[in-house]
């Protein structure tokens, strides 16, 4: 301690030798009590910080355990060290020794509730305290909260059955204080008693206030989900006393009426208490704290409210500051004042609430002036920094014309999402960090009468997240010694002089052992004695300017590693050299940012002392690493400028007294490739106008647009809309008319430039026609992206008018165009203000249904083209384009395609590409374009192509120039020389479209029901005359054919080893009876397949599943392990026995252990003589596969290591090849005239593919197993376990033959673990001439995809009523184990004990609906007989997944798209079904389906490495029908079971006395996967494979 004193510049000093307690550097909250962020007392001196600060030492816990609250730092009576105290989402309490590291002491709570249970993804895995707790220090004792279940169990147990905790215990011993925990839930707001505490639905994020024998805490929601209300908690610290107040955010009579009593309907009045988790801020006998958005406008009316006193009781505080008197004795709470900005309703709906940061209270001996004693400071979503006298805060629209009534309002420019920190010394300084820019200081001054003023005084050059709370140090009040610490998520510990210099805040640059690599989001620094203390996500660390000090394992140069600038779609790769000083084991390299990269080779398994070893790490800005930083960035695009990670190199052993790794801090510069447009600010804001004659009538504020791109940017268009018109449509912006009530005297042209690095003022005026709050969205498009600003601002009722003339409202006042949204690609939903994030605008990011409307929104800081955009003269007809006439919207040919002459596609089509195309010899004399980028062009249009009815059909926008229309899904612009040369069954073109067709398209009617937000280039080109008349099997045509007479189509199995070579490589395959490929099966509708198998596998069990086959009435026959049937073990025979009533295309595989991947698979076709389609010659099965030259035990086993999601994060291994057919080369012989159907199955393990034959169009007629209104498309994407039933329809000659071309999707393979041999495309040939030679590989490009359109023959309506709802998100992590784990709502599925089938068949009846006893690591719901299920599925995970339902098919009800690759339009009328479908990455979709099977139903991801991860639900159905149909369980399924000693009877963990009691379940998964091996390898099995 002594020597720590002296490096920190203290003199030394005499310290007791046994206690000391309540040390004066200790932290016992959340920074200091009024949250001023300034903390003088520890000894933190900013010239040993630069030249001293290390890590001290560094401690790392298990890898699903996250530390949302702030450690503290306390010094307890007889403490030999200060103590440093976490507790975390896991309700896991630490004490730990601050100097060393040491454990001290840990306790495990209640377990915490589950992630899954609160329906959102913001907190993965668990939720137990989530807010900083608060210490005690006259009796050693810390209260905190902690959340899980009401019987003390783990869950998921839903939401209803959660509970808070408050607890208090004593330091450092844990132990529980006499009369402790309180239980918060069951009790009633005082000031509304009809709304209750339910814990389930709420969160205790923010730090604790204590007050006297108070403590205070804050609640608000898990994103806005439940009927939930925000609620301020006041519990008293004398035992047996417990909760003394409750205040409800929203409360009646303002609050949203009647009172909602369920708590999964989203009726409360929200207004959470949030702050990003910032501490509430306490002054003596009162609290200070900020509210979120709400649902509603509540009791200020909004936007036609009256200006409101804030020392009156308001019952709604919604975006709100509050200021709640506290009794700190008895624990009473009373509101006393507040403010709550005029624009707050608007913030409501535009994902810009007040209350996403928490409030300052400065300190009043520095920050005070005329009439302000003390100030408070707060921000939030809306950018703007609110400067208020926290003795009357403003309380609504008191301020001139209706302003807020606040001191001082600073546009801070982007979203603040943590909160202030301050500096009374030097004459005062404030800082705030706004997302995705600088550290910001401003000056603190006084004007000319005294009213306090806060001036820019300085930025850092760095920029963060907004997602830590700036801290400031001194040195024990020293002059010149401030600092300003920030935590980042990105760049980690920062620090800063406090004081800037000429406009800049100076960096302090840290030691290199002094790096922290990125910090968890919403920390901020704390401190004790000299040391700092932050966390990461697992890890606690300590750093110190003196004292013990743990040394580098590594010294690595060049440190920083400076990559400088990098431009978009580019890659630079620098190299780093670490030497050793100590010998270490295993060095691994690992970076969390996707833009950073690590070597793909391993680096030395062994460095001895004094050597050194080099590796390369790479900035890549490739497009699929910028899409991965967006995706792990909130759906934010990646933004032009400065980039930061941290390289972390860790050793599995090193010397005592060294650290595990080290950590190097990187950065680069990304430069975009072309334009990028941004806006310097979110939200404009104006101060209030008069109506009337009083001044001011108007008011300006100005705002920058830049381009911070390479290149220039081209101005597209631009155009508004009015927040509060019903569903809010665009208007074309009109100069000078920029909003409602908003004009521009000045504003860039269409087609105008501004040039790279250039920026252009645009100055904004505010003057409306009548009172209220106005607020409009205002969108500039340009080739280099689109930006938005919220326009807000409010205007009074003047004096020169009689006051009678009260405010008016806006259905009213506000007379608006009737100009319609003119983009048909463009959602028209009105905004929700009962949401706390709504899309304002839906024209960005096509994936996603939400949007926030005030960012930068392209994908990635590239040239690519906007495809979307509302102009100020269109989108517009083009009435001559190239000497071509318009002719108005035609629909496409019913024989073939309406102009097939010539053909182009292009992804950046206009009118004028297409016109020089079908000008240029061969020259015609039309052309057409379709789904906005396919160019046709002829003379004649072919028999069937007639003017569409409705000429606004032709919607889509032309990608190269999104100011013109390029038709639609089968849909042609049609455009001629002179008349159109029509057929005879085409409709005459009576008239050419009038001249006002031209003009901008408010004037037409584009469909509001149009979902896509971009122009799609689709591959369907037409639906045949088959299809209009097959809307159901009794309406066709076709003549009904007495099918064959069943039978029993039997096969005998020898399941074992093959040796062969299917691309070249000889490696050993499962196969049947010596053969591999596995044989199909095949029989007719109404047979029996009957399988006798016997397994020779030596070493592996086995067990089928055939897939699609609804196995009605024989349950037991389904296949998985564990779920219908025991395993097969070597050497044992098994039956499988069913009957087959569906027609179409399946398949069969293993469903065991990853074992289909190594060959075991094959086509089960079931034909049907009465299928909807006729007159085939022939049929071929395709089937399509991914190879690998390993086995799947080994890649298994290292899969699920904590080596793969070290080093790799849980990757999948990558194929070494594509086979169709289980081959290369196969060919397809195939006769001139002929009709073939071919059935299409993906039986592969990872890759999906894309399909396409040379010059042969598909018709497709069945999709997994449905068949389908025939429908042809020239290419298909067929992800995992898909099929598809197409017809192709042979040449007419026989000179040439074609090729097929099968190529995966790469979009999920790891880059850095691609195999040497790694081949992802594979070709077939049709065989018109064996004589012939063969042709060139095809080449395909893939294109736009949405398998939406393949509606059902039957045309069944969708399954309704909906009976039973269930939502499910799909996310991966690490487990307890450090293995990467695939999760559905939190849960990992483990195979239990016995086979779930056999435990719904046995259980007692009074609990065979109890999900419980099939084990909680099922994932089970229980389905009663006839239930409409409707499964929502949200994927959370940035990756597309392929989910299967065994048991059933399912209607596809709603679906997000997939990006401009997968544009979903579902279709009006009978919803698509099949029982494979895509959830994209970042989507969701909405699934229908009857619970009519009894039996076990998985439903799972068909990625096999995802099986294996656990990415499994189970659905319990009809289980009390199920035991009444007494199924005989066959003979051979039941001795598998006995041989094995596998129960078949009891729960979960085979437990049949007492099914309630699991105890022995399976709830881990095992450390040690082999797949389907029997006995395992005594080593782990190495990394995959790159040979």
């Amino acid at each position: 301690m002594g020597r720590l004193k002296m490096l920190l510049g203290l003199a030394a000093v005499a310290l007791p030798a046994l206690v000391h307690s309540f040390a004066p550097t200790d932290s016992t909250q959340d920074a200091d009590p009024p949250q001023s962020g300034y903390l003088p007392n520890h000894n933190m001196d900013p010239a040993l910080v630069a030249s001293s600060l290390a890590m001290g030492w560094k401690l790392t816990f298990n890898l699903n355990e996250v530390f949302y609250a702030k450690p503290l730092v306390y010094t307890p009576p007889g403490a030999p060290n200060e103590y440093v105290i976490t507790v975390s989402n896991q309700n896991i309490v630490r004490v730990h020794d601050g100097l060393t590291g040491t454990l001290v002491k840990m306790r495990m709570l209640d377990p915490p509730f589950a992630s899954s249970d609160s329906n959102c993804g913001d907190m993965p895995n668990t939720i137990g305290i989530a807010g900083t707790p608060v210490i005690d220090t006259a009796t050693d004792i810390m209260y905190f909260f902690s959340k899980g279940y009401k019987n003390g169990q783990a869950g998921p147990q839903g939401p209803i059955n959660g509970v808070y905790k408050m607890y208090a215990v004593k330091i450092p011993t844990l132990a529980d204080v006499a009369g402790f925990p309180i239980v918060i839930d069951g009790h009633n707001a005082k000031n509304d008693p009809t709304r209750y505490f339910v814990g389930g639905t709420i969160l205790q994020r923010p730090g604790l206030a204590m007050l006297g024998n108070t403590i205070v805490a804050g609640f608000g929601g898990h994103c806005d989900r439940f009927n939930y209300t925000g609620m301020l908690v006041a519990v008293s610290k004398t035992a047996g006393v417990g909760v003394t107040n409750i205040q409800a955010m929203q409360a009646s009579p303002g609050a949203p009426s009647p009172q909602e009593l369920d708590i999964n309907e989203e009726g409360g009045g929200k207004a959470g208490i949030w702050q990003g988790g910032m501490g509430i801020a306490g002054d003596v006998n009162r609290v200070f704290f900020i509210t979120g958005n709400a649902r509603g406008a509540g009791q200020n009316g909004g936007a036609n409210g009256a200006p409101a006193s804030g020392k009156t009781y308001l019952s709604t505080l919604e975006q709100a500051v509050v200021n709640m008197a506290v009794n700190p004795s008895t624990g009473e709470l009373k509101q006393q004042d507040y403010f709550e900005t005029y624009a707050y309703d608007s913030n409501n709906g535009g994902d810009t609430d007040f209350g996403s940061g928490g409030l300052a209270l400065l300190d009043p001996t520095v920050f005070y002036g005329t009439g302000v004693s003390r100030i408070a400071l707060g921000a939030g979503k809306d950018a703007k920094l609110f400067i208020m006298n926290a003795d009357n805060l403003g309380g609504f629209a008191g301020g001139k014309a209706g302003a807020d009534n606040v001191i001082q309002t600073i546009n801070v420019g982007k979203a603040v999402l943590g909160g202030c920190g301050s500096y009374p010394l030097e004459g005062g300084y404030i800082y705030i960090n706004p997302s995705g820019m600088g550290l910001y200081a401003y000056k603190f001054s006084r004007d000319g009468n005294g009213k306090p003023v806060f001036t820019q005084a300085g930025v850092s050059d760095r920029v963060f997240t907004s997602k830590s709370v700036p801290t400031v140090t001194s040195n024990n009040g020293a002059p010149g010694s401030g600092i300003v610490w920030l935590t980042d998520v990105n760049w980690g510990l920062q620090a800063y002089k406090a004081v800037p210099v000429n406009g800049i805040l100076i960096p302090i640059v840290f030691p290199a052992s002094a790096a922290t690599g990125g910090i968890t989001k919403f920390q901020r620094a704390v401190f004790g004695d000299g040391r700092v203390y932050t966390v990461r996500p697992t890890s606690l660390m300590m750093l110190t300017g003196g004292g013990v000090k743990v040394n580098q394992p590594l010294t690595c140069t060049p440190n920083p590693v400076a990559f400088g600038n990098v431009m978009t779609g580019q890659t630079s790769t620098l190299q780093v050299k670490c030497t050793a000083n100590t010998a270490v084991t295993n060095p691994k390299c690992n970076i969390t940012s996707p833009i950073f990269k690590c070597p793909t080779s391993a680096l030395p398994a062994t460095v001895a002392s004094g050597a050194s070893f080099t590796f390369g790490v790479t900035f890549d800005l490739t497009s699929a690493a910028i899409l991965a930083w967006q995706n792990a960035n909130g759906g934010n695009p990646l933004p032009p400028g400065t980039q930061g990670s941290n390289i972390n190199v860790y050793t599995t052993a090193a010397a005592s007294g060294f650290l595990p790794g080290v950590v190097v801090p990187m950065s680069g510069t990304v430069v975009a490739s072309g334009g990028y447009l941004t806006v310097n600010q979110t939200v404009a804001s104006f101060s209030g106008v008069f109506i009337g004659g009083q001044e001011p009538s108007q008011a300006m504020k100005s705002v920058l647009l830049s381009n911070k791109g390479s290149a220039a940017l081209v101005f597209k268009g631009f155009a508004w809309q009015d927040y509060y018109a019903n569903g809010m449509p665009y208007h074309n912006v009109t100069l000078p008319i920029v909003g409602n009530g908003y004009t521009s005297p000045t504003f860039p042209a269409v087609g105008s430039t501004l040039a790279a690095g250039a920026s252009l003022t645009i100055p904004l005026v505010f003057k409306p026609s009548a009172t209220g709050i106005w607020a409009s969205y205002l969108t500039w498009w340009s080739d280099g992206g689109y930006t938005t600003l919220l326009l807000q601002g409010i205007a009074e009722q003047g004096a020169a008018v009689p006051s009678s003339t009260s405010k008016t409202s806006f259905s009213t006042s506000k007379p608006l165009s009737s100009t319609t949204k003119p983009l048909s690609s463009t959602s028209t939903t009105k905004i929700s203000t009962s949401t706390s994030k709504p899309s304002s605008t839906s024209t960005s990011k096509p994936a996603s249904s939400s949007t926030k409307p005030a960012s930068t929104s392209t994908a990635a800081p590239t040239s690519t083209k906007s495809t979307a955009v509302p102009t100020a003269t269109g989108p517009a007809i083009k009435p001559i384009v190239g000497g071509y006439n318009f002719k108005g919207c035609w629909t496409e040919s019913t024989t073939g395609r309406a102009l097939n002459k010539k053909t182009l596609a292009n992804d950046l089509m206009t009118l004028e590409m297409c016109a020089t195309f079908c000008s240029t010899a061969p020259a015609y004399t039309m052309f057409g374009v379709e789904y906005g980028r396919e160019c046709y062009c002829g003379d004649v249009l072919s028999a069937g192509s007639v003017k569409a009815d409705n000429q606004a059909d032709c919607k889509f926008l032309c990608p190269g120039d999104p100011l013109t229309y390029c038709g639609a899904g089968q849909r042609l612009q049609l455009y001629a020389l002179g008349a159109v040369p029509s057929s005879s069954t085409s409709k005459p073109l009576s008239s050419v479209v009038s001249s006002k067709s031209s003009t901008a398209v408010s004037t037409a009617k584009p469909s509001s029901s149009t979902k896509s937000s971009s122009p799609t280039s689709s591959i369907f080109t037409k639906s045949t005359s088959t299809s209009k008349s097959a809307s159901s099997p009794s309406s066709s045509a076709l003549p009904y054919i007495t099918p064959p007479a069943p039978k029993q189509v039997a096969y005998t199995w020898s399941v074992g080893w093959v040796q062969t070579s299917p691309d070249g490589f000889s490696r050993p395959m499962i196969g049947i009876n010596g053969q591999f490929p596995c044989p199909p099966i095949k029989a007719n509708m109404g047979d029996t397949i009957k399988i006798t198998m016997t397994n020779n596998l030596r070493n592996q069990s086995t067990a089928i599943h055939f897939h699609g086959i609804f196995q009605t009435g024989t349950a037991y026959s389904d296949g998985p392990a564990m779920v219908t049937q025991c395993p097969i073990q070597p050497g044992g025979s098994f039956v499988y026995e069913f009957k087959v009533d569906q027609p179409g295309t399946y398949w069969y595989h293993a469903h065991i252990g990853g074992q289909y991947i190594d060959g075991l698979r094959g086509p089960l076709i079931i034909n049907d003589v009465n299928a909807p389609y006729r007159g085939i010659d022939t049929e071929y099965t395709l089937t399509l596969s991914d190879l690998y030259h390993s086995e799947a035990p080994s890649l298994i086993n290292y899969y699920q290591s904590t080596d793969n999601a070290n080093q790799n994060n849980g990757a999948e291994p990558v194929p070494n090849s594509g086979l169709i057919n289980e081959a290369l080369g196969v060919t397809f012989p195939m006769v001139s005239g002929k009709k073939y159907l071919f059935r299409i199955i993906n039986m592969g393990a990872f890759a999906p593919f894309y399909l396409q034959f040379d010059q042969h169009d598909m018709t497709v007629v069945e999709i997994d197993g449905v068949y389908t209104k025939q429908t042809t498309v020239s290419q298909l994407f067929i992800t995992v376990a898909q099929r598809y039933s197409v017809i192709i329809t042979a040449k007419a000659t026989s000179t040439k033959n074609f090729a097929i071309k099968a190529s995966m999707s790469t979009d999920m393979f790891n880059p850095t673990i691609i195999p040497a041999t790694f081949n992802t495309e594979v070709s077939a040939y049709l065989v018109y001439n064996s004589a012939a030679a063969l042709p060139a590989p095809l080449t395909i490009t893939p294109v736009p995809f949405d398998d939406s359109i393949f509606t059902p023959y039957d045309q069944k309506a969708a399954f309704g009523p909906v009976t039973m709802p269930i939502q499910m998100t799909i996310s991966f992590g690490t487990n307890q184990n450090g293995q990467f784990r695939g999760y559905l709502n939190g849960i990992d599925y483990i195979p239990q004990k016995v086979p779930t089938l056999y435990t719904a068949m046995n259980a007692p009846l009074a609990q065979v609906n109890t999900p419980s006893i099939y084990g909680t690591n099922t994932n089970s719901y229980v389905l009663p007989l006839g239930a409409v299920v409707e499964l929502t599925l949200q994927n959370h995970d940035s990756f597309a997944h392929p989910f299967h339902l065994h048991g059933h098919n399912f209607q596809v009800i709603s679906r997000t798209s997939g990006g401009p690759e997968f544009p979903i339009n579902i279709p009006a009328g009978a919803p698509m079904r099949r029982d494979v479908v895509q959830v994209m990455s970042d989507g969701s979709v909405t699934i229908r389906f009857v619970a009519d099977n009894p039996g076990i139903a998985l439903f799972h991801c068909h990625i096999e490495w995802h099986v294996e991860a656990g990415l499994t639900a189970t659905f319990i159905e009809a289980p009390t029908e199920l035991q009444a149909a007494k199924l005989y369980i066959p003979v051979s399924h039941r001795d598998v079971c006995d041989v094995q000693g596998i129960p078949r009877k009891g729960n979960a963990a085979g437990n049949s006395n007492n099914y309630l009691d699991l105890t022995g379940a399976n709830v881990v998964a095992d450390t040690d996967m082999w797949g389907a091996l029997v006995t395992k390898p005594g080593s782990p099995a190495p990394p995959f494979p790159l040979s």
